[in-house]
């Protein structure tokens, strides 16, 4: 799938119920919706989230291991591959799995911290993992990348991993050292 059919299909998903979660903005005839927590916004489906996540949608294949349910978008677009078997999704928000329920049969979604997850389970089923942090912060790179990556490097080496905007937080990292 090109990206622009990718962006096309994630636009085409059904979204939470009205009412469920933030702001509602109507662009032409599609409904973005943004999440919050507090003033932050930690999700939404604008055509710049949905597209920086397409590397990811590439790369998948077989068993596939998601940190972070965001509206999920990504995961359903990963359900239609072909290639894919199977999908966990660890989320750590409750509310999210609330507000964005999943009814997909390759996809299953659990409840726990990611990294928490990621040290306490044999990963060695899964062929592809993708981290998503949505925050473009500092503290990212350095709190959630680094130690994934050298859980990942150190246990899992032949394991391929994805972190999203991981080259963006870099820079925020280097910039602020």
């Amino acid at each position: 799938m090109s990206e622009l059919e990718y962006l096309n299909f994630c636009k085409s998903l059904p979204m939470p119920p009205n009412g469920k979660s933030g702001d509602f903005f109507i662009n032409g005839d599609y409904l973005e919706k943004r999440l919050f927590k507090g003033n932050r916004v930690v999700m939404s489906n604008i055509d710049e989230d949905i597209l920086s996540q397409y590397s990811a949608y590439k790369n998948a294949f077989g068993w596939v291991l998601v940190g972070g349910l965001g509206l999920g978008l990504l995961p359903r677009a990963i359900a239609a591959k072909e290639n894919v078997d199977e999908i966990i999704i660890i989320e750590s928000e409750i509310d999210v799995i609330e507000l964005c329920p999943i009814n997909e049969e390759k996809i299953k979604v659990f409840n726990d911290d990611f990294f928490k997850f990621l040290t306490m389970n044999d990963l060695n089923i899964f062929d592809y993992v993708y981290t998503d942090t949505y925050h473009i912060e500092a503290g990212v790179y350095e709190d959630i990348i680094l130690p994934q990556k050298t859980f990942f490097s150190e246990k899992y080496p032949n394991l391929k991993v994805d972190f999203w905007a991981e080259e963006k937080l870099r820079e925020i990292y280097l910039k602020n050292k």
